[in-house]
């Protein structure tokens, strides 16, 4: 299973990064030796991941939205809380996994018929055995959602202009313009 992750998360990369590696299929004893390390932390930290009602590995958003952004998928749901997993070598705050949680939550937002109902965003680093959390009410609190979200559609819009005679980019836009008004 450790070498089997190992060859996925390269080969994940390979695929997202659009860079070929040629060494996909080598395993480093370094690599090896900290998957396991990884591993066993996140058998001692199972309660963590143990759904009352929900758990959703990898979940998607609607296709429209996916098409507009390129695609895009979280690691976890679990009951009412989207999850990040980072392997960071340090420990430390980093604003970006908030911000793909937050674009994660936008996201199922503005997907038609997306059900799964999210109250907060975690990250969690296994390598620490740490999980942080924020409440979307307290997002809400300090932050104009409906305007974010207004805003967040228009730069799509200017993403997508130069496509503006192609009708799966504005059937697409369309649908999730109206799913916000």
């Amino acid at each position: 299973m450790t070498e089997q992750s190992i060859i996925n998360g390269k080969i994940d990369q390979a695929y997202r990064s659009g860079i070929n590696n040629d060494d996909l299929l080598s395993i480093q004893e370094d690599d090896f030796q900290d998957m396991e390390s990884l591993i066993r932390i996140t058998y001692d930290t199972t309660q963590a991941f143990v759904a009352e009602t929900t758990f959703i590995s990898r979940p998607t958003f609607g296709p429209e939205i996916s098409y507009l952004v390129g695609g895009a998928d979280a690691d976890l749901i679990i009951d009412q809380t989207l999850i990040d997993i980072k392997v960071n070598s340090s420990l430390s705050f980093q604003s970006y996994p908030w911000h793909q949680l937050l674009t994660y939550y936008i996201l199922g937002q503005l997907t038609p018929g997306y059900t799964t109902q999210i109250s907060r965003l975690a990250v969690w680093n296994p390598r620490y055995d740490v999980m942080m959390y924020i409440e979307i009410q307290d997002i809400m609190q300090i932050l104009n959602f409906d305007t974010f979200v207004g805003e967040f559609i228009r730069i799509l819009e200017l993403f997508h202009a130069n496509h503006e005679n192609d009708p799966m980019t504005n059937r697409c836009l369309d649908i999730i313009k109206t799913m916000w008004e």
